[in-house]
């Protein structure tokens, strides 16, 4: 009885003691939870509020700011140099060049110079065996001494007819031939004479067929028509020419003493290009290198379908530095008229109503159209005259409206 009641006073305490610690627990557990959903109110309340916030500051500034006074940069037009720079791409060429095929028929005998070699005028490159061509001009030679002979020979027919003919009038004279007689021998005479300038026309032919032929054997030696550089050489000795060429030259022979620059001139600039003014060339193979050349010659006229106009400078190249189908950068000195006023390439504005700039007078906008030049690339011409003082707006933008106010930027 008394251990009985003794575990029950026990146990009773141990209920006891296991209450006082879940309460605490709980009273935790419901704080916490309370205190994680007003931080998530909180959270979703600021989510919601920001962006209605930043719209309404964008709504603002956006009203602020078309409320605002344009702020615009300003400018004077300026006069251009009288002299310039034309930048244009160059293509370098040979002065002379010429592409040498075998004229005479037959087998190349022997070459007398090769790829690179530098040779003169009148200098000997190959030598040609034509054996068919010259027996022709030995059978030409051996007929124009036949017509010659046949010249001979008729020219004494000629004497023989005439004295004949003489005998036979003289005769008539006395009665001692007939008319039939008189008339033969007056038309042994004719027909003499004809025989003559026969015998005479031969031989002109066969003279005429000889000096082509020796012409044509003159070709058996090929021979360097100009001072220059052998770029090409495509045949072996023993080559049966022309046939077994196939298209393949003989020899191709630049002249690069002094070379030919060409440039595409645009049609703005071409009125102000002048024969014998200086230019200067440059090429990638020789950095900070310049050569010297001045322009030779024009087209005269500029190429329809790229209005261009074609323009000729030569450079001198003794040192040999500059190489025919280089390809690099000329300039060119070029005298412009005077008088000619620029503005800056980001004044000019383009849209449907044509070209205009903005100008700035009494704190409002005015615009002004023009008509455009030379394109300098930071400047551009002005073809419409614009006052030296006049205030050119560089940085016009779609807010500017005629007469609308503007603010300078750094006047007061």
């Amino acid at each position: 009885m008394e251990s009985t009641a003794h575990d029950r006073a026990e146990g009773e305490g141990s209920e006891a003691i296991d209450v006082s610690q879940v309460r605490p627990l709980k009273t935790r557990f419901v704080a916490l939870a309370l205190v994680v959903f007003l931080a998530g109110l909180a959270g979703l309340f600021l989510l919601g509020l920001a962006p209605a916030r930043l719209r309404r500051d964008r709504l603002a500034d956006a009203a602020a700011l078309l409320d605002a006074i344009p702020v615009v940069n300003v400018t004077h037009p300026s006069l251009a140099p009288a002299q310039d720079d034309l930048r244009l791409p160059a293509d370098v060429r040979a002065f002379a060049e010429a592409t040498l095929e075998a004229r005479a028929t037959g087998y190349l005998r022997s070459l007398k110079a090769d790829l690179g070699d530098r040779v003169t005028e009148g200098e000997l490159l190959a030598e040609i065996d034509a054996p068919d061509l010259d027996a022709e001009l030995v059978r030409a030679q051996a007929a124009a001494a036949l017509a010659n002979q046949g010249v001979v020979k008729a020219q004494n027919d000629v004497e023989l007819a005439k004295a004949t003919l003489a005998r036979y009038e003289g005769l008539g004279q006395k009665g001692g031939v007939t008319q039939q007689d008189l008339d033969e021998k007056r038309s042994n005479a004719a027909q003499a004479e004809v025989a003559l300038a026969t015998a005479h026309a031969n031989v002109t032919a066969s003279e005429a067929e000889v000096a082509r032929l020796a012409t044509l054997q003159k070709f058996e030696r090929v021979a360097a028509p100009f001072q220059g550089v052998v770029t090409a050489r495509d045949l072996d000795v023993g080559t049966l020419l022309p046939s077994g060429a196939n298209g393949r030259v003989l020899f191709r022979i630049a002249r690069t003493d002094v070379v030919r620059v060409f440039v595409d001139v645009p049609q703005g600039d071409a009125t102000d290009v002048r024969i014998g003014a200086e230019a200067v060339l440059t090429v990638r193979n020789h950095p900070g290198r310049e050569f010297a050349g001045k322009i030779a010659r024009t087209a005269g006229a500029l190429d329809p379908a790229t209005r261009t106009l074609r323009v000729q400078i030569d450079f001198q190249n003794g040192d040999g530095l500059l190489l025919p189908g280089m390809y690099g950068e000329a300039r060119l000195k070029i005298e412009r008229r005077k008088g000619r006023t620029t503005v800056p390439t980001s004044a000019v504005v383009f849209d449907a109503a044509g070209t205009h700039v903005w100008l700035v007078k009494e704190g409002k906008t005015a615009r002004l159209d023009v008509a455009l030049g030379i394109d300098f690339g930071t400047a551009i011409e002005v073809e419409q005259g614009i006052a030296e003082d006049a205030d050119v707006v560089t940085n016009p933008g779609e807010r500017l409206h005629e007469g609308g106010a503007v603010r300078v930027a750094g006047r007061k």
